[in-house]
């Protein structure tokens, strides 16, 4: 399965990229309404950092382990999901036009186990673009504003 959204920001990739890699700032505009997440990092994100998301339905047999794979600062940050029900990976990309950045998140999972309908069911809430649109939009505020 494939999820995939992009959003302009009027911001350069440089102020943009600390709202994807700093703990702080992340947890301002990320989805919760979906589960709790829990970055098993202090201050800003680096390769093989985890954190854990827990779908609000379904508890803990559910928690989906996610690990930074790449970064480049400013141009890319990668995640892939190493532990629980996905397997997969969510790519964010930034794109320089001048003042303005364009921000892509592509997210690509398969469903692991043995009922991927229920699954399914727990997990579409945030992997769906409306929800990863809300995060980006969330985000531009956050960056346009300060």
């Amino acid at each position: 399965m494939k999820d995939e959204v992009s959003i302009e920001i009027n911001a350069k990739p440089d102020k943009i990229f600390p709202y994807l890699v700093n703990r702080e700032k992340f947890m301002q505009y990320v989805d919760k309404s979906a589960g709790t997440i829990e970055l098993d990092y202090q201050s800003d994100v680096k390769v093989g950092d985890t954190m854990t998301v827990t779908p609000k339905r379904g508890g803990s047999a559910w928690k989906i382990g996610v690990r930074c794979k790449e970064l480049v600062p400013d141009k890319v940050l990668a995640w892939e999901f190493y532990e629980g029900p996905l397997s997969g990976e969510e790519r964010i990309s930034l794109t320089s036009t001048g003042e303005k950045t364009t921000v892509r998140r592509v997210t690509e999972y398969e469903l692991k186990g043995f009922s991927k309908r229920l699954l399914w069911a727990l997990v579409a809430r945030r992997m769906r673009t409306k929800s990863s649109r809300g995060e980006l939009d969330r985000m531009k505020g956050f960056v346009e504003t300060t």
